[in-house]
């Protein structure tokens, strides 16, 4: 249930609800903010406003929209005070080579050549994703990639001789009874390991049953075989 009142804005009469709060905590009932400034220059005195001022130097209009600026920003800012004029005054302000992150003007694209703007938040020099990818596969692939191992290919390169066979390899799985001889886990994918390191020596004695994560630790030399010691004592196993 309303309990204020409806007043007349003591600048341009319109009539404008307050409650009672509102109307006790104020002085002059003002409808909005224009005439609020309208009725303070109102009050002023002719010889402290506007061409009367003693700093006056003209009107200032925003540079964006042309609109008049209020009173109050007539000496500091340069646009209307609204957030669509501050965003493209700002925007022209810091542009281009007045810009702190400015990295130079037209370039070329190192793919195709073709003459592209670079600005701060385009530091790559290719005109688009696609010059981009292609540039990179063809100078930073191969011996020029930050990556390179070498040119060695497992299975390529190192191809292993053709005593290799998944024959070979099924019968050494059933003979370690189809899981790991390290930690005798029988739930993950199991592979033949050399335990020399050479693969061209194929021959069972040379060959064991370890799961992917015991093989990465050999192969990797954080574990050697025989070498149980972190290990439980139940799953303690020898190998040599």
């Amino acid at each position: 249930m309303l309990t204020g009142e409806y007043y007349s804005c003591e600048q341009c009469g319109t009539s404008v609800y307050r409650s009672p709060a509102q109307a006790q905590r104020v002085n002059h009932i003002l409808c909005s903010v224009e005439c609020k400034y309208a009725f303070r220059r109102g009050r002023k005195s002719p010889k402290q406003t506007g061409i009367n001022h003693p700093r006056w130097t003209g009107s200032r209009f925003c540079k964006v929209c042309g609109k008049e600026l209020f009173e109050r920003y007539q000496r500091r800012k340069q646009n209307c005070g609204s957030e669509k004029c501050a965003h493209i005054v700002r925007s022209q302000a810091h542009a281009g080579s007045r810009n702190g992150r400015w990295l130079g003007g037209q370039v070329f694209c190192k793919q195709c050549g073709i003459e592209i703007t670079r600005t701060s938040r385009l530091r790559a020099t290719f005109c688009s994703r696609a010059c981009g990818g292609k540039w990179n596969s063809e100078n930073k692939s191969g011996a020029n990639s930050h990556a390179w191992k070498g040119g060695k290919r497992i299975g390529v390169d190192e191809a292993y001789p053709p005593e290799w066979t998944p024959a070979l390899r099924r019968s050494i799985r059933k003979r370690d009874g189809l899981k790991c001889t390290i930690c005798q886990t029988n739930d993950s994918v199991l592979d033949v390991h050399h335990i020399d390191k050479n693969k061209d020596n194929c021959h069972p004695s040379n060959l064991i049953t370890l799961c992917r994560s015991c093989h990465r630790r050999v192969d990797g030399g954080s574990l050697q075989l025989g070498d149980s010691s972190w290990l439980d004592t139940n799953q303690l196993h020898i190998l040599i």
